[in-house]
């Protein structure tokens, strides 16, 4: 934990170098000039200590090019020495205050209590010191109040406002890397809907030809299952950091438009027609049951999850079903929710690496959304493994559409 923050400070810290540099320039030029011109309408000549005080007051600020949080609060002693009543108040001109209220802007940027409490303290200083050896009746109470309320104006306004920068940048930070995280999430999705199901299925393919050389079919299987073990360990190294980052974060993700049910209903006959032929032709023979209608709207992130399963679904079919007795998928559609249901006998040599990643998957983000997925497997006295699924996908629309049987 403690080396994160340090991570993130040293890169606030470049960053802050970066977007200051102009400003901290200037400021110079300012400075350099303030003196100057104190040093030309200086009626005495100035002692060693001033001449000291000066230069140490420009290199203060030359060091805040080069280490902003350092160099700050060198600029903000060495104001604070120049307060005091000895001699020295004339030998920092008024336009050094333009430095101190960066450098306070700085320090608000990295702690902002730091920089609120050096805000109130540098404004106290710089009110109080220059008026020890005056005579009280030369003391105005009304412009002296006028004059404290004033210097902790122009000392509070710079340390909010750097606290300010630094919360706007955290918040631009998490957002880019939801971002990103979102991006590798979704290769992740992509990797494993399409790629390896893709492969999975080739696999199965090229065992049901009949071809006189073996050897080369098993060496193109054997590609094909490392490929396809390659692909799952990316995918759960992706989905690893994914989560992650999400948990340190503590940033929920709001759904991105809508999808009209007639839309969600188009792209799952899609699905059903494409990966229904796949399965016929490893001589499975099954039944789809999809909705008549789907009312309503669907957010982006449920059609996802919906269209993703029903492909993950079809997939695991293929992996680990038994042709001979063929399967039933349906998915039934009301306002409230979408129900899926799978059920098939699973295979006696059911060994494809499917690697669980897909339906693990599904069920963890069902469950983030308020749905379910449950899987179950009954053993008959025939020996034959059944194996069922069902899967609840909430929705925010009531009355059940309905199912074509």
């Amino acid at each position: 934990m403690a080396a994160n923050s340090l991570s993130g400070d040293l890169k606030h810290m470049s960053h802050l170098q970066k977007t200051l540099m102009p400003f901290v320039l200037i400021c110079l030029l300012v400075h350099l000039c303030g003196v100057s011109d104190a040093l030309l309408r200086s009626s005495c000549a100035m002692t060693d200590c001033d001449l000291f005080l000066i230069g140490f007051s420009f290199g203060s600020l030359v060091c805040t090019v080069f280490s902003p949080w350092h160099g700050s609060w060198v600029t903000l002693i060495v104001w604070c020495v120049s307060l005091f009543p000895s001699g020295l108040w004339n030998s920092l001109p008024p336009e050094y205050f333009m430095a101190c209220a960066m450098a306070l802007g700085i320090i608000g940027y990295f702690q902002l209590n730091q920089g609120l409490a050096l805000a109130a303290v540098v404004s106290g200083m710089s009110w109080f010191l220059p008026l020890i050896g005056h005579e009280e009746k030369d003391i105005d109470a009304g412009s002296c109040s006028q004059r404290f309320f004033l210097i902790l104006v122009m000392c509070l306004v710079p340390a909010l406002i750097g606290g300010l920068m630094q919360q706007t940048q955290r918040q631009m930070e998490l957002r880019d890397m939801v971002r990103r995280q979102e991006e590798k999430l979704q290769i992740a999705h992509t990797l494993h809907d399409y790629v390896t199901n893709d492969v999975v299925d080739a696999i199965l393919l090229l065992g049901q030809v009949q071809d006189a050389d073996s050897v080369k079919l098993d060496e193109a299987k054997g590609c094909l299952r490392k490929a396809s073990l390659r692909s799952h360990a990316l995918i759960e190294q992706l989905e690893d950091v994914h989560h992650a980052n999400d948990e340190d974060s503590g940033i929920t993700d709001v759904s991105r438009g809508q999808v009209d049910g007639d839309e969600v209903l188009r792209a799952l006959c899609e699905i059903a027609r494409t990966h229904q032929s796949r399965l016929e032709l490893l001589g499975f023979d099954g039944a789809v049951l999809l909705p008549e209608l789907i009312y309503g709207d669907d957010c982006m992130e449920r059609e996802t999850i919906l269209l993703g399963l029903v492909r993950e679904l079809f997939a695991d079919v293929a992996k680990h079903a038994d042709a001979r007795y063929g399967y039933v998928l349906t998915v039934e559609a009301s306002l409230n929710e979408y129900l899926i249901r799978l059920r098939d006998v699973a295979a006696a040599d059911a060994s494809i690496e499917s690697g669980g990643t897909g339906l693990s998957r599904y069920e963890a983000q069902l469950k983030r959304q308020g749905g379910y997925l449950r899987t179950q497997c009954e053993d008959v006295e025939s020996g034959l493994h059944w194996w069922s699924l069902e899967a609840r996908v909430p929705r925010n629309v009531g009355n059940r559409a309905r199912v074509h049987w």
